[in-house]
């Protein structure tokens, strides 16, 4: 038998300021065999662990509200893979994950199962944020703004901050519609945020898999068979 278990995170290479940090973690079965697995591919159940290292020193990505949700298996096929979104906003004390620009360094860690994979660190260049993108960068250093994204909802007094996102465009807008609760409007931006998997990607970072969102979400997205798999957190081949 032969079980080789991969992990990488991809996040990318150039980011602003102004942008809120997506990354995708997969879960790869490189083997000739089925393997089941570990299937909590998220922050917030404490399984996923990201370390983020730049210019102040090294904070460790979190949420605000640690789920620990019941367990969940899945079984990888040779060459198949779990795919996730993850925001990359935040620590667990809803502190800025990027306190300003410069180059960062992430390191990501899984408890796949009975071994804790990691994976090769990702670098990202946060570039400074100028003009109007001013706005969107100070809304992710707010607490209220940084809790509603990572709840798919407005908590406190966000609402300025998602509109000032909203009019960022690509992943920002995506996000602030599901905080604002756009529902379908999500779904709406795939064209100009990206495409399908832009939008499932950021749908499986913050919404829970029973929220009612997801269906309508599938839906939008049913053309591309990643991005369906992306949102139900199921097995596919590799890309």
């Amino acid at each position: 038998m032969s079980v080789t278990l991969t992990l990488t995170l991809t996040v990318p290479a150039r980011s602003g300021s102004d942008q809120a940090l997506l990354g995708v973690v997969a879960l790869t079965n490189a083997g000739t065999e089925p393997v089941t697995v570990n299937a909590r591919l998220n922050l917030p159940d404490g399984d996923l662990v990201i370390d983020v290292a730049g210019p102040a020193g090294t904070l460790r990505a979190g949420w605000p509200w640690p789920a620990d949700s019941l367990p969940r298996e899945a079984e990888l096929g040779p060459g198949q893979a779990l795919e996730a979104g993850v925001l990359l906003v935040c620590t667990a004390a809803s502190q800025p994950l990027f306190p300003g620009a410069g180059s960062y360094t992430l390191t990501a860690s899984y408890a796949a199962g009975p071994t804790t994979l990691e994976a090769e660190p990702a670098r990202v260049v946060r570039t400074p944020a100028t003009g109007a993108a001013g706005a969107a960068a100070a809304a992710l250093r707010d607490r209220d703004v940084i809790q509603s994204l990572a709840s798919a909802s407005v908590l406190g007094q966000a609402t300025g901050g998602l509109a000032a996102m909203a009019a960022d465009g690509g992943t920002n807008a995506i996000l602030a519609a599901l905080a604002t609760d756009a529902g379908t409007g999500a779904a709406d931006l795939a064209t100009a945020a990206g495409g399908s998997i832009s939008v499932a990607t950021a749908a499986s970072a913050v919404l829970p898999a029973t929220d009612p969102r997801h269906a309508d979400i599938t839906r939008a997205v049913s053309g591309d068979a990643r991005a369906v798999a992306i949102l139900a957190g199921s097995p596919h081949p590799a890309p």
